[in-house]
């Protein structure tokens, strides 16, 4: 018995059923442990360490001497443990410990081994340690050159001075009531990033993918390659097969014909990054998402969720923004009015609120801050809030915005004119 292996397997078993209990998914008695299944259930762990995934598949490897009850071959999808793998690793190695003793004294009761090489075999086990995995490093391991950094500029001037843009490995939250332009605005990031060679995944949970397709394409048209019909505005024939030349392969949109559950469009995301080299992924919204396969507490479930965004966009270095609605409130929106879990906005590297500048936003900004009649920000038609910045500290600074009305986009100036790479094309 490669005796080794075995903390790696009760570590590989906690993971499984505290991610599996309600479904019983598989059961391994202590004496199916043998040096070949030990061996399957660390490459299984190994996998889950390197990949953030557990593929009970693979268990299916093991002989039937295991007495492996396996009610599914599928693929099991288990993120967010990271934070939780050194505090099971020294009860459960001491709990193998113990196990194993007592395995060791039932084989001595009925003769299937003598005192001798039972305590030979107890001695083994208590001179085992957990392998050395340091949770410190040097200051040569940790130091990295800061201009390796990269950013996604978002093309508003103002957001760009003050954070440089959005940095991949980070996870921005988006929030704002109803028409503040939180999609608008992050269907512009998703042109502008594929604008800087960032391929883009895009889950809607508002709009259907072809109604997505349909308002980016009106965005990337520009308004001199618009036209108008009974009030409607949509690009000119030419100008929408450049644009869709351009988007493919680049863009990817779920087709939410598959459903909201988030596990499964976590696991679709994750296998999009790794297929597609996307670099930004945009997710709207929270309230879209049908969570409950992370637990029955609402607050716990939405923490699970928003810790795993935030680990896989340091994984796969990409740039995550997640819309979150906020809760009804009568006064001015703030943080703290992001519905749902104080680690919303506790995890988010960088946290918006999008307002529309319309009498509502005049009257409460007036009453909070006191704001004059004449304030500079009332001549803008739409406001994004800089309400966090983890690496540089930004907070409670507005960003004026023009909307476009004939293609959907928020403009530094009333006159800009935003270019996109399909308009280079021949």
């Amino acid at each position: 018995m490669n005796e080794k292996y075995l903390d790696d397997y009760y570590l590989a078993e906690i993971l499984v059923q505290d991610f599996t209990n309600r479904i019983n998914l598989l059961k391994i008695p202590l004496q199916a442990l043998e040096p070949g299944i030990a061996k399957i259930l660390k490459e299984l762990l190994d996998n889950y360490r390197k990949n953030n995934t557990l593929v009970l598949k693979e268990l299916s490897q093991a002989t039937a001497k295991a007495y492996i009850d396996l009610y599914t071959a599928n693929d099991y999808e288990c993120f967010g443990w990271e934070n939780k793998i050194p505090y099971y690793e020294n009860r459960i190695f001491a709990r193998y410990k113990k196990d194993f003793t007592l395995n060791l004294i039932q084989k001595l009761d009925s003769g299937e081994i003598d005192y001798k090489q039972f305590t030979a075999k107890v001695d083994e086990i208590n001179s085992y340690e957990l392998s050395d995995k340091s949770t410190f490093k040097t200051v040569s391991e940790l130091n990295t050159n800061d201009e390796d950094k990269v950013y996604v500029k978002s093309d508003v001037i103002r957001i760009d001075r003050e954070i440089k843009g959005f940095a991949l490995g980070e996870l921005s939250v988006w929030s704002g009531g109803n028409a503040s332009a939180k999609s608008t605005f992050l269907g512009q990031m998703a042109l502008e990033s594929i604008n800087q060679s960032c391929n883009v995944a895009i889950y809607s949970g508002e709009l259907t993918s072809q109604r997505l397709l349909s308002w980016l394409l009106l965005q990337a048209a520009g308004k001199k390659n618009v036209e108008e019909k009974n009030g409607f505005y949509k690009p000119t024939e030419a100008a929408k097969q450049k644009i869709l030349y351009w988007l493919d392969h680049k863009l990817y949109v779920y087709e939410n014909s598959f459903g909201n559950k988030a596990r499964y469009i976590i696991s679709s995301i994750k296998k999009c990054i790794e297929k597609n080299n996307i670099k930004v992924v945009i997710i709207d919204n929270l309230m879209s998402l049908d969570i409950n396969d992370y637990g029955d507490n609402k607050y716990d479930t939405q923490s699970y969720l928003i810790k795993e965004l935030s680990e896989l966009a340091k994984k796969y270095q990409v740039h995550i923004h997640f819309v979150c609605h906020p809760r009804k409130s009568t006064t001015f929106l703030r943080k703290v009015d992001i519905s749902g879990t104080a680690d919303i906005t506790n995890v988010a590297d960088n946290v918006f609120i999008l307002h529309r500048v319309n009498n509502d936003f005049k009257k409460a900004t007036k009453d909070m801050f006191g704001w004059k009649e004449d304030h500079e920000l009332y001549k803008f038609s739409n406001i994004i809030e800089i309400c966090k910045s983890r690496e540089f500290g930004v907070q409670d600074c507005f960003v004026g915005l023009y909307f476009e009305k004939e293609t959907r986009r928020l403009l530094n100036g009333v006159n800009e004119n935003l270019r996109f790479g399909w308009e280079m094309m021949r």
